[in-house]
């Protein structure tokens, strides 16, 4: 008897889930539509600032992209725009784990003045803060807080070598891209031998990718450094386990405690960071949020005039979340099994 109403609670159960499947795959497919709605409610008020916005959201186990929204402003109207490239906001992030890499520590210290300038004129400003610095910092905040403090690790970390810092930087799959085996540590010292150091170069000021491009490099992070594409691996990040692991940490409680809190939700747990990059030619700043949950990759970017482009990336974030939350879209109670704990990774004090 018992085993009939196991049998019977089991076909219940069944019939639930497979009649839940197809609105779940309709909540799915209408992503897209949802991130144009929630974007353009966004920056409708601030409409004449803008000049271009995207909304990616990938499925992070398989690489599938569930949303893709590019848009460009074009006088008075919105059109795609597919190609159009933004800063490379997720530099900092690759840094930190190059960084790692090369033996620095999450709770090594570096000092943030608030503004730097080196001998060439190359220009770095803490955009998080106005005035001052954070004073005496660790890199696993400097990460997402101080483009100061990270540009001083760096400059500390690889002996002002260019050589140094790409053959690390190579290791972070930035470019997504494999590193041809036979290119060693001495080939890039040779290559970049009698290169001046630049910050700008570093620090990614210099460096354009597609919105899509960001969001698959993100992802990698999302699905512990395997990035994907339609269930194939596109490729890796060759780092170390225990380094990506500590810049998932830091994301982490940068939602939870730190610039992106905003983002934090009760009902599915969200890493993530609020990055902004300088002007760009056209005196255009990018604001980013790049994050994931446990199941989707979320990237956001709004191209335009600061201030009132900072916070929009994490308004429209943060609506992308709840609706995911809403319809419980990969969430199958899998709360509980992502709850933070603040925790410190290792090599942090």
């Amino acid at each position: 008897m018992k085993n009939l109403l196991l049998f019977l609670l089991v076909l219940v159960w069944c019939g639930i889930v497979n009649a839940q499947s197809p609105m779940l795959t309709d909540k799915v497919m209408d992503m897209e539509s949802m991130c144009q709605k929630t974007v353009m409610q966004a920056i409708l008020p601030v409409e004449a600032e803008v000049a271009f916005t995207s909304v990616i959201i990938i499925e992070t186990e398989t690489g599938k992209v569930l949303a893709n929204l590019n848009l460009s402003r074009s006088g008075d109207e919105w059109v795609e725009d597919d190609d159009h490239e933004v800063a490379a906001n997720h530099t900092r992030l690759a840094l930190y784990l190059a960084l790692l890499e090369s033996g620095a520590t999450p709770s090594d210290r570096f000092y943030s003045s608030g503004l730097y300038a080196d001998e060439s004129g190359v220009f770095v400003k803490d955009r998080s803060r106005s005035h001052g610095g954070y004073g005496n910092i660790r890199l696993a905040e400097a990460v997402t807080r101080s483009d100061v403090s990270l540009i001083e690790a760096c400059a500390q970390q690889f002996d002002l070598s260019m050589g140094k810092y790409a053959y690390y930087f190579s290791l972070t799959g930035f470019r997504l891209s494999k590193i041809p085996k036979e290119k060693k540590y001495e080939d890039f010292l040779t290559e970049y031998e009698g290169t001046a150091w630049n910050p700008a170069v570093v620090l990614g000021y210099q460096s354009k990718v597609t919105p899509l491009e960001m969001a698959r490099w993100i992802e990698g992070v999302a699905n512990h450094g395997v990035v994907k594409s339609d269930s194939e691996v596109l490729c890796s990040i060759n780092c170390g386990s225990q380094h990506i692991d500590s810049l998932q940490f830091v994301l982490r409680d940068n939602v939870l405690y730190g610039t992106a809190k905003k983002v934090s939700s009760n009902e599915i747990p969200v890493s993530g960071a609020c990055l902004i990059s300088p002007e760009n030619g056209q005196g255009y700043l990018t604001a980013t949020f790049l994050g994931y949950t446990p199941t989707y990759t979320i990237v956001v970017n709004v191209e335009g005039n600061l201030p009132v482009i900072r916070s929009i990336p994490v308004d429209v974030a943060r609506k992308v979340v709840n609706w995911i939350a809403k319809h419980r879209l990969g969430m199958n109670n899998q709360t509980n099994m992502y709850e933070h704990k603040r925790k410190l990774p290792r090599g942090v004090d």
